[in-house]
């Protein structure tokens, strides 16, 4: 972003370095999500909703502090969007199981007949 087109929007040099900490924030955490194997298509997505609050960049801007922690949080939170990540599959429990049994007419014939007969 340039910071002329932002000074000639009337911002104050202290907002326009505050609007460019931010701009530089969410590039360095687009880059760390792409680095770590997140699917691109959903990057813009998972953009949108972080609180950028909470992230800080160390005094030189260049990383950012408590990198392991970050990378920890993105692996658990957006593991889903990686490429490589292994499919969640849906527990299978007696409550997700179907209650009707599919049985063809003979077959429901030849039961009733056994359940009258024995």
């Amino acid at each position: 972003m340039k910071t002329a087109f932002l000074e000639g929007l009337g911002l104050t040099p202290e907002q326009v370095e505050g609007v460019m900490a931010e701009h530089t924030k969410e590039a360095r955490y687009r880059r760390l999500l792409l680095d770590m194997g997140v699917n691109p298509k959903y990057t813009e997505d998972i953009m949108g909703v972080t609180d950028f609050s909470v992230i800080e960049l160390t005094d030189d801007g260049r990383t950012f502090k408590d990198v392991g922690r970050l990378a920890d949080k993105i692996k658990e939170d957006w593991g889903v969007f990686m490429f490589g990540a292994p499919k969640q599959e849906a527990k299978k429990t007696e409550q997700n199981r179907p209650t009707q049994t599919w049985e063809t007419r003979a077959q429901e014939l030849a039961r009733k007949y056994h359940e009258r007969r024995y």
